[in-house]
Formats: structure tokens, sequence, C-alpha cells
């Protein structure tokens, strides 16, 4: 039986993930455009991008929904050499409306092992985006500093030993309302996720792979 070769990235979080503020597309939009290329990476039969921010989303609305949302799209294809990437820029809405710091810990520890009970290790490649800052004028909702969340973020990636990168965005990089990148913003935030995935983790995959084509 011929089995294919897919690679899954699934992109998840809230209205930043989603694209709000933006015209020309969201992040997973960019990566698509960029992995779907014509023999951009020919060891995979298949490239599939998904694009799971909802608008408003804090740390325990993803907890609560990510096995579903994964579940439904992770087994869609009859595959055995599968690799898996996993995008999650989630604690934005936290921070600006207050959600308790150990709360939020306690949401990625949930997320992180739920992702754990359904993917295997060796396939599971997970990469946090740490919150980005507030520019909007009103800061009446931002009660906590948005460092004290990173530092959870931080934290929590290095007791799971995962991927965490830090989008440096300033206040050009944002809409009038200051708090959702515009089309720069966007395209930085892809070019970040682009050139880690890259480097970081799809060179392996090349390697991997041809391991076991050689084999």
């Amino acid at each position: 039986m011929n089995y294919l070769i897919k690679l899954s990235i699934f992109c998840l979080g809230d209205s930043i993930t989603y694209g709000v503020g933006t015209t020309k597309g969201s992040y997973p939009d960019y990566i698509r455009k960029e992995f779907t290329k014509p023999n951009k990476f020919p060891m995979f039969d298949i490239v599939d991008v998904f694009n799971l921010g909802i608008p408003g989303n804090t740390s325990h609305d993803l907890a609560s929904r990510i096995l579903e949302e994964v579940k439904n799209r992770l087994y869609s294809y009859d595959t055995t050499l599968s690799q898996c990437f996993f995008i999650i820029m989630i604690g934005n809405n936290d921070y600006r409306l207050a959600i308790n710091k150990d709360s939020y810990k306690e949401n990625l520890i949930i997320i992180m092992q739920r992702l754990k009970s359904i993917l295997p290790p060796v396939r599971c490649n997970i990469l946090f985006i740490n919150p980005i800052p507030d520019y909007s004028k009103d800061k009446s909702r931002c009660f906590y500093d948005l460092a004290e969340y990173k530092d959870v973020l931080q934290r929590v990636t290095t007791m799971y030993n995962v991927n965490l990168i830090d989008i440096p965005l300033k206040e050009d990089c944002y809409t009038e309302d200051g708090i959702h990148p515009n089309d720069k913003g966007t395209e930085m935030i892809a070019f970040y996720v682009k050139r880690y995935m890259e480097d970081k983790i799809l060179g392996r995959i090349v390697i991997n792979e041809q391991v076991k084509k050689e084999n």
C-alpha cells in the first residue's frame, strides 16, 4: 500500500491569527502561499495549513477546543509518514483582560497535555509565539505587565522543551486600534515563523526524510 507523506501546519490563536486588521491575508495565509509553492518541499505529497484563530479567544478557550480542532483535521488522510507543526499564539487577550497569570499557566499546560495525548512526540513540532505589545491609546483594560505573561509562557515552554519565539513588532506595525497588526506587522509575523520553521525545524525533516528514502 502506498502512503502519502503529509505536512500539516496548524495555526492556533485569537484574532491576530485569524487576521483581523489585515487587508492582504492572515499570517497563516502567507505561510500557506509560501509552503505550497511547487517543489518547495518535494519530500511531502500533501501540505495543509489550517488557520484556527478565533477572535476574542483566551488561553482557556483554546484549551477547551484544541482537541476537537486538531483531531478532525489530523487524520483526514490515510498517512503514516506525516509531520505536524503547531504554531500557537495565545495570551494577548489574557493579559489585556486581566486573566489571572496562574490560570494562564494552567491553561497552557492543558494545551500541551492535550496535544501530547494525541500526537507521537517524534511527529509533533510545537512553536509558541509570545503575546505582542498593546499600543492602544486606552490602557484601562491592560492590568498586567506583558512581560509577566511572557515569563509564564517561557517557563511552560521550557518545562515541555518546546520552541518559543518573540516577534519585535513596533507601533507602525499595528492598525489604528493599536492592538491588531496591520499588513506590515502580519508579514513580519509570517517572516519569523517561516524562517524559524525552515532553519530550525524543516531542515531536520529534510534530513530525516532523506534517511528514510535511503533506507
